[in-house]
Parts: structure tokens; C-alpha cells; sequence
């Protein structure tokens, strides 16, 4: 899911976790991205079960301090 997402252009950076029972993806959009980009690039190259619940449009995904991207939801 997140390898889709990224290449939507316009995303730098996202993030798909479960919060609440609900698959979730945040994203960072840049040069015109946009979570209705992403809707639409997941629709066409997803099965629908894969297709996440919510997007959500955020300025940075957090990181541990090596470096990788936090997986628990803040």
C-alpha cells in the first residue's frame, strides 16, 4: 500500500498503520499532491480490501531517532 502511495507524484512521504480497527494512511504532499491523488491511484492499482479507510494530510511522519519510520500511532 505505502509503495503505491509513494508514487503518486506529489508525495514525499507516508506512513500506513491501523488506528482504531481502521487502516489509515498519512501523508506528506508536496508540488501539487493530494489526498484525492492518492484515492485515486489507490483505486486503480489496489484490491479494494487493501484501499485504506482514512487519508490524512500531515507535515511530518515521525521518526526514531535512527532514522526509521515510527510504526505506533502517536
Amino acid at each position: 500500500v505505502a509503495s503505491v502511495i509513494m508514487s503518486v507524484e506529489g508525495v514525499s512521504d507516508c506512513r500506513v498503520l491501523m488506528r482504531d480497527k481502521l487502516l489509515v494512511a498519512e501523508l506528506v504532499c508536496k508540488d501539487g499532491g493530494t489526498p484525492a491523488r492518492v484515492l485515486e491511484r489507490m483505486q486503480a492499482r489496489l484490491p479494494f480490501y487493501a484501499i485504506t479507510d482514512r487519508l490524512e494530510q500531515v507535515d511530518n511522519i515521525p521518526r526514531t531517532a535512527s532514522g526509521k519510520i515510527m510504526r505506533r500511532p502517536d
